[in-house]
């Protein structure tokens, strides 16, 4: 009998949901240059999406937010507005939000344990802990749920840090 032949496992999908109130300049701006960011690299193992926890689903994104991201090359035009669910929030493996309201909106719908603040996440995954001793930090909680390596949770740890400056 011939041996099954080496396969490396398909890998696994991990899904980001940026959250601010209206979603139509903050979040995806940030989904969008989480977007263009994970296709540079050739990423194909993450989702992005972006919703507000007061949003009237079906807006466009705002003239300020195209404007802006359209300088980098980034195209909002097509943009519609979601409301933050609890469907989105299942999904979601981590949910960045934009301020302290916003964690609220997010922890009532059953997502406080994957949930944090865009800048705050941020700073901690700059100054989290010990990497090589394998410490309980946010870059290895997205290693374990990309199933690749450190360095590619480190990638999306310092793609992560950008955007929290970038957005905020």
């Amino acid at each position: 009998m011939d041996a099954e032949p080496n396969r490396e496992p398909a890998p696994t999908t991990f899904n980001v949901l940026f959250v601010c109130t209206g979603n139509t300049c903050r979040s995806p701006m940030a989904a969008a240059l989480a977007r263009d960011e994970l296709a540079h690299r050739g990423w194909q193992h993450v989702e992005i999406a972006s919703a507000g926890a007061a949003a009237d689903p079906g807006e466009a994104a705002s003239k300020a937010a195209v404007a802006v991201m359209g300088r980098s090359g980034i195209d909002l035009s097509g943009h519609s507005s979601q409301r933050l669910t609890a469907g989105l929030v299942a999904w979601a493996d981590l949910i960045l939000v934009m301020s302290p309201a916003h964690l609220h909106a997010v922890a009532d719908l059953g997502g406080a344990e994957k949930m944090a603040l865009l800048g705050e996440f941020g700073a901690t995954l700059m100054f989290a802990g010990n990497f090589i001793g394998r410490t309980q930090t946010m870059p290895l909680a997205i290693l374990g749920a990309l199933e690749t390596d450190l360095d590619a949770a480190l990638a999306l740890s310092v793609l992560l840090v950008v955007l929290s400056f970038a957005v905020l």
